[in-house]
């Protein structure tokens, strides 16, 4: 029972960053595009 809750407690803390590693991603993209455009302007 204590190891399911762990595994539980686990895969939800890799879905967070999941979600976190996704958000950073995305902004980075912005900023570079950001970058691109002030560079090209």
């Amino acid at each position: 029972m204590i190891f399911e809750s762990n595994e539980m407690t686990r895969q939800q803390d890799i879905g967070g960053y999941e979600k976190q590693i996704r958000e950073l991603k995305d902004r980075l993209i912005a900023r570079e595009e950001e970058i691109w455009e002030l560079k090209n302007k």
